[in-house]
């Protein structure tokens, strides 16, 4: 007889996105993701896209085709955090925006899209409270 193992919950997700995603909250960080992906240093743009933004996302096609969504974001100290996480959502819809035009989709359900933004979101402020207040 074998062992019997206790069953576990399996990860939810219906979707994985084609694109990777990742935060950077330093310059210096930003620009070791884009060597990882082997982003010519002549085609990298600014850390954030100019300088009244305080938060941007950028769009690349990495190593063996591989699709990149890069969020940066910049003077959130002393900022309130209602204010960085409206940032990030803000950032998390463009990268939806992206991903849906990716696969061609023109208009899929509105609850997909609220769960969609709402999981991008949460990785985003997931990984930026890692980075900056060590959560």
């Amino acid at each position: 007889m074998s062992k019997r193992i206790k069953p576990r919950w399996l990860d939810r997700a219906l979707v994985i996105s084609s694109h990777y995603l990742t935060l950077c909250t330093t310059e210096r960080g930003y620009r070791k993701v884009l060597k990882h992906l082997k982003i010519p240093k002549e085609s990298r743009p600014a850390f954030v896209i100019n300088d009244h933004s305080h938060a941007s996302v950028h769009f690349f096609c990495g190593p063996q085709g591989k699709q990149a969504a890069v969020v940066c974001i910049r003077d959130f100290d002393g900022k309130d955090t209602e204010a960085v996480q409206a940032l990030i959502v803000h950032e998390a819809v463009h990268i939806w925006q992206e991903i849906r035009e990716h696969y061609g989709e023109k208009a899929p359900s509105s609850e997909f899209e609220a769960y969609a933004i709402q999981a991008l979101t949460l990785n985003l402020l997931t990984e930026f409270n890692r980075q900056t207040r060590g959560k």
